[in-house]
């Protein structure tokens, strides 16, 4: 249960991830149709996201009640790799999209100076500053957790080929995990034990022969 219960938390991780992304990406999508503005760099990040959710909703309670097919090593292995490739596509994309947004959010002194001395008054400087305040945090929050999804998906690609390599056995899930190793390493053992009592008949009977 060891291995299965560290890939349910990696799992749980990774759901929580890529749900701030989806929550933040949704609202950011709904703004902008809103304006009849569409932006592929937020549609990609809210598409990934949302599969991700999906596959790790979908995984961790199968993962508990069935071993190989959907749950196996293999189609993990598929579906983490393909997951890794959007996730880096998506965060990649949507960094060089938001990167003047960004720059302005380290810079928000300036232009709350600049909004001050505009003259329109402290009622709407303070409604910019807070729009400013507001759209800087998800901004920044979308690009950090989208990294950090891409980051969890490489660690769990990296241990579920690790894991399967070690077992040799790419069509095992990480329910079998300890169950099925222990089990294998029993059968060595006995083989082994089996190997040195039969070498051990055959060289003691000559000897009370002779």
């Amino acid at each position: 249960m060891g291995a299965l219960l560290g890939r349910t938390l990696a799992g749980l991780f990774f759901f929580a991830s890529a749900g701030v992304v989806l929550g933040i990406s949704a609202y950011f999508t709904s703004n902008y149709a809103r304006a009849y503005i569409h932006y592929g760099e937020v549609t990609l990040l809210l598409v990934v996201s949302g599969l991700t959710v999906l596959f790790e909703l979908l995984w961790i309670p199968l993962r508990f009640c069935t071993s190989g097919g959907p749950t196996s090593l293999a189609v993990e292995v598929v579906v983490l790799s393909l997951l890794w490739v959007l996730w880096l596509a998506a965060a990649a994309t949507y960094t060089a999209f938001v990167k003047d947004a960004l720059t302005v959010c380290n810079n928000k002194d300036l232009y709350y100076q600049a909004i001050r001395q505009t003259g329109y008054g402290s009622t709407v400087s303070s409604v910019a500053r807070s729009s400013l305040d507001k759209g800087c945090a998800m901004i920044q929050a979308d690009v950090a957790f989208a990294w950090i999804s891409w980051i969890v998906a490489t660690f769990m690609l990296v241990w579920t080929v690790y894991y399967a390599t070690s077992r040799s056995s790419w069509r095992d899930s990480f329910r079998d995990g300890p169950t099925a190793r222990r089990a294998s390493f029993d059968e060595m053992r006995e083989t082994k034990r089996g190997s040195i009592a039969t070498n051990g008949t055959s060289v003691a009977g000559p000897a009370e022969t002779v």
